[in-house]
């Protein structure tokens, strides 16, 4: 066998990753729009804190289901061929969500987006995998993730460079579907990579796609208890940071009469934090270990985070907005660096290496269950008490739920059924 790193030019490489890498930006774009644009769709359509949320919910709720699908449908059809159709699928949901003023299109726009969407994003996996095993495939990984977040810290600062769209709720919303289209452009530019690699590639250097494996059923229920202790880990501390982000531009707003730009600004602190430092905290705990208490300080920095900024308000400024926002929000983007960065290598450390790929599924099936589940809940909440302090209280004692299961991972991994975790 030859070797793979001298058969296929870097360039070559590269061209593949920022193809892959600029389609999903535009995922993580379009995902994050909706919170943004959240005061616009209930000052103009008159939609509610619930109706907000159930938006969001649609998106989680079909991926419960379709991560268990997402692999063998790669499988069957191939990288390029799934990237495409799925890129595709979210691009046309993107479009319907923009079409009318009315919940329903809305919410069955995001449904479509959300069964696109996901499916893309493994496919995106996939294809990195294919072309840089063996050759700075964590470096890929890692860029490849930190520019999918650029696509989130740009819809969330879209009031500021695109403050013309936000006289209107329609249009960021037509925008997000121009950024669909381009998505789909970088997908066709991969599919045309893609063969083009094959063809040039394939026999000399060995390329070959990845099995994706399969959620066995079985194999979920004889996971070890530190597997179960860091999927609980998973949806509690997500359901506390997206659903958050959810319905945090109208918090700011109404709680705190910040702007919708200062809303946007203040909600990217924490994509910010996790594009720049979950690489530099990853390194850092691959030198000392000790993953589990790393996530025990995360979930306890995250925990006191919403009752500030639900009960504080400061006069003291910093960058024009008030300290009991931004402190909160550093604090919450650390956790949000600190916690997945000792989180998901837990998985390889624990698992045998052929039931990776269900341990995996299995998270990310329990991490759509949060957010679907927390969206809904938090918004039905916030309406019905017409506040957010009760949606606040929520999110702390998820941070204490996760406080709980990382200290019992810590138990667990200082005693006979070690794996290393600790």
């Amino acid at each position: 066998m030859q070797n793979n790193k001298k058969e296929i030019p870097m360039i070559f490489r590269w061209l593949v990753l920022a193809s892959v890498a600029l389609a999903v930006c535009g995922n993580y774009f379009i995902y994050d729009i909706i919170p943004i644009s959240g005061e616009l769709l209930a000052d103009q359509l008159g939609f509610t804190d619930a109706q907000i949320g159930t938006l969001q919910f649609w998106y989680s709720a079909v991926n419960v289901v379709l991560v268990l699908i997402g692999g063998i449908i790669i499988d069957k059809i191939g990288t390029r061929r799934t990237m495409l159709i799925f890129t595709a699928i979210f691009a046309l949901g993107a479009g319907i969500t923009a079409l009318k003023g009315d919940f329903v299109t809305m919410a069955v726009g995001r449904l479509i987006f959300g069964v696109g969407a996901e499916t893309m994003i493994i496919a995106v996996s996939a294809s990195i995998t294919k072309w840089f095993k063996g050759s700075f495939i964590s470096l890929a990984m890692g860029l490849e993730l930190t520019i999918a977040r650029l696509g989130s810290f740009t819809s969330e600062n879209a009031p500021t460079w695109g403050a013309s769209m936000f006289d209107d709720w329609q249009k960021p919303l037509i925008f997000a579907t121009f950024v669909g289209v381009f998505s789909l452009l970088m997908a066709f530019c991969y599919w045309i990579l893609d063969k083009y690699g094959e063809r040039k590639y394939m026999k000399v250097a060995n390329v070959v796609e990845e099995k994706q494996d399969e959620i066995k059923l079985r194999d979920i229920l004889s996971f070890d208890k530190s597997l179960i202790y860091v999927s609980i880990l998973c949806l509690v501390f997500y359901s506390g940071i997206f659903p958050f982000i959810t319905f945090a531009p109208r918090f700011f707003i109404a709680h705190h009469g910040v702007t919708l730009a200062n809303a946007g600004k203040l909600i990217s602190i924490i994509t910010f934090a996790a594009m720049v430092l979950t690489p530099i905290l990853g390194g850092l705990i691959d030198k000392v270990g000790r993953r589990a208490s790393m996530m025990v300080l995360g979930c306890i920095m995250m925990m006191p985070v919403y009752l500030i900024m639900a009960y504080t308000h400061s006069d003291i400024t910093l960058g024009g907005e008030t300290i009991s926002l931004v402190i909160p929000m550093i604090m919450l983007g650390l956790a949000f660096s600190l916690v997945p960065s000792a989180m998901w290598p837990c998985v390889p450390i624990i698992v045998q290496d052929g039931r990776v790929g269900t341990a995996f599924g299995f998270m990310t099936m329990l991490q759509n269950f949060g957010l679907m589940a927390f969206n809904w809940i938090i918004g039905q909440l916030n309406e019905s008490t017409g506040g957010y302090e009760s949606g606040m209280w929520v999110f702390t004692s998820l941070g204490f739920i996760g406080v709980v299961f990382s200290a019992l991972l810590i138990a667990r991994e200082r005693g006979i059924h070690k794996h290393g975790v600790e």
